[in-house]
């Protein structure tokens, strides 16, 4: 059997990029993913603002510099970690969190990252899922997956609770 191994970003979210990396390599992971933040005025429950958090807005000579210390140290980035929210009732932030997502897509395309997830509410919901709330998620996943599908990149939903979090739920969300 021959299976490969991704961490999760969360658990070393202390460290610099080349710590985690030398982590990776030294337990054998080939792969890592990397938590990002958007440069779009969001208002999130959750902080991202990590010392392990890469920007979208990173200049072409620090990409290239992620590039080579991945290649350097034989650990590939296969996953971006983003924070989103999808379930603000302000249709202007949900509109700003549907695009930060078209953000983290272009900086995946840019790292030869195949994979978005998302945490589509950063922070967790404190009352069950309405219809509204799962017509408001649904509609931002189409729009932030119709636009990562144009530029070959894979979009993943974190089911960490609320409107994500049974198996109900993802179903009636991919359903719509």
């Amino acid at each position: 059997m021959n299976m490969k191994w991704c961490f999760a970003a969360w658990g070393f979210k202390q460290m610099t990029l080349a710590e985690y990396l030398d982590a990776a390599r030294s337990m054998g992971i080939e792969y890592v993913e990397m938590h990002c933040l958007g440069t779009r005025p969001l208002t999130l429950k959750f902080d991202f603002d990590i010392p392990l958090t890469m920007r979208v807005d990173l200049p072409d000579p620090e990409i290239e510099t992620i590039r080579t210390l991945c290649a350097d140290k034989g650990v590939k980035i296969v996953v971006l970690a983003t924070g989103n929210d999808f379930l603000t009732l302000d249709q202007g932030e949900l509109q700003r969190n549907v695009e930060s997502v078209y953000e983290y897509v272009d900086l995946a395309v840019k790292l030869d990252v195949g994979l978005v997830r998302l945490l589509p509410y950063a922070g967790w919901p404190e009352q069950e899922p309405t219809e509204k709330t799962f017509e408001q998620v649904s509609t931002a996943f189409h729009d932030a997956g119709t636009y990562a599908e144009s530029k070959g990149v894979a979009l993943a939903i974190e089911n960490h609770g609320g409107v994500t979090a049974t198996v109900q739920n993802i179903r009636k969300l991919f359903a719509m």
